[in-house]
């Protein structure tokens, strides 16, 4: 198959080297036209049923199959590689993001942040909670990890706060807000909602959840509905939603006794490094 730009780049070249047209290619498929151009325009991603179809209609060998899938659903979850007329060296440009940027840089949490990022990169991750005890660094670890994958989510990457959320019933309404969407006269929010995240890739992280924990399943409802949405959670307990995957967070580990002497290992200790860099935030009278 090669290596193309993008997967919506390499369906137009193949289709043309089939001699297809759009149209062709759509009744073939069993798809709407509109469907053909936003995927050959990357605007949108093909269901894993369209995703076969089209594997069979542009006549993907069977030792290819499992790559074109892949590709085509982006698999491990990242955007398409950068165009080939993008200057060497040249960044993509940011995803859409409302992250608050953290005033403290993240200590310790290398082998955390590189398992969740992971975690998070794989097609079959949809839901992560990183459940643990108020203080222990939920949110900084998680503000750290989405602003980590900001370029991987081509549509996004929300912070939904959730802290001043009691009623589950309101955590729709908060996710659309973070989101910028707005109430329309006469349809429920969660319609709209789903509507908007249908065919988009994004990641939500919704923090502070332990209070609206019952809002769960309208969680799980809104990702079923939108397979290219994922959530990162925080919460004082893991939410038990199907599909959930659990990740508790340890504190920071301590220094081992018998290495406690050793200045030098005692200063490289994420929990002494933190606690050192934390004091040195003295009050100041206002």
């Amino acid at each position: 198959m090669g290596a193309p730009a993008s997967f919506g780049g390499w369906l137009k070249l193949r289709r043309k080297a089939l001699d297809l047209t759009q149209d062709g290619l759509a009744s073939a498929v069993g798809c709407s036209l509109v469907t053909i151009r936003k995927l050959e325009s990357d605007e949108r991603r093909p269901s894993r049923q369209i995703a076969d179809r089209l594997a069979d209609c542009l006549r993907i060998a069977p030792g290819e199959l499992a790559a074109f899938i892949g590709m085509a659903r982006a698999e491990p979850y990242l955007d398409p590689a950068p165009a080939a007329d993008q200057a060497p060296g040249r960044a993509s440009p940011c995803a859409r993001s409302n992250l608050p940027m953290p005033l403290t840089r993240l200590i310790g949490r290398k082998p955390e942040v590189a398992a969740l990022r992971g975690a998070l990169l794989r097609g079959d991750t949809r839901l992560l909670t990183l459940v643990g005890p108020p203080g222990i660094g939920k949110t900084r670890l998680a503000l750290h990890v989405a602003g980590v994958l900001r370029d991987a989510f081509g549509d996004g990457v929300y912070f939904v706060d959730l802290s001043a959320v009691r009623d589950p019933d309101l955590v729709i309404g908060a996710i659309a807000q973070a989101l910028g969407l707005q109430e329309l006269s006469g349809r429920p929010l969660s319609e709209s909602l789903r509507d908007y995240l249908r065919d988009r890739r994004l990641l939500l992280l919704l923090d502070n959840f332990e209070q609206v924990v019952d809002a769960a399943p309208l969680v799980v409802d809104l990702l079923e509905g939108c397979s290219g949405v994922k959530t990162l959670v925080t919460s004082r307990a893991a939410l038990r939603a199907r599909g959930e995957q659990a990740v508790p967070v340890a504190p920071l580990p301590l220094v081992e006794p018998a290495e406690a002497s050793a200045v030098r290992v005692v200063a490289q200790n994420p929990a002494v490094a933190l606690f050192v860099e934390r004091a040195q935030f003295e009050p100041r009278p206002w």
